[in-house]
């Protein structure tokens, strides 16, 4: 299951986003029967990516934050 689609924020999945839309439109029955797996399957890939990305600008800001502090605490020294 994937979390709450907001395409402002996921500019890189909005293909696979659309695709499982369709596939959700077009069969809507079928959608419970894994007729869209493959379309769901590359936005759980895509999603993914996404937040391998923000984990690693998130840990680079964080380790940003920690050096300053470090040259705080050098300099009131």
């Amino acid at each position: 299951m994937h979390p709450h689609l907001a395409k402002h924020k996921l500019r890189d999945c909005l293909e696979a986003i659309y695709d499982l839309e369709e596939c959700h439109i077009e069969h809507p029955y079928g959608k419970y029967f894994g007729i869209c797996n493959s379309f769901k399957n590359a936005l759980n890939g895509c999603l993914g990516e996404e937040v391998c990305i923000l984990n690693a600008a998130n840990a680079r800001a964080k380790r940003e934050r920690v050096e300053n502090v470090w040259k705080e605490i050098d300099e009131e020294e």
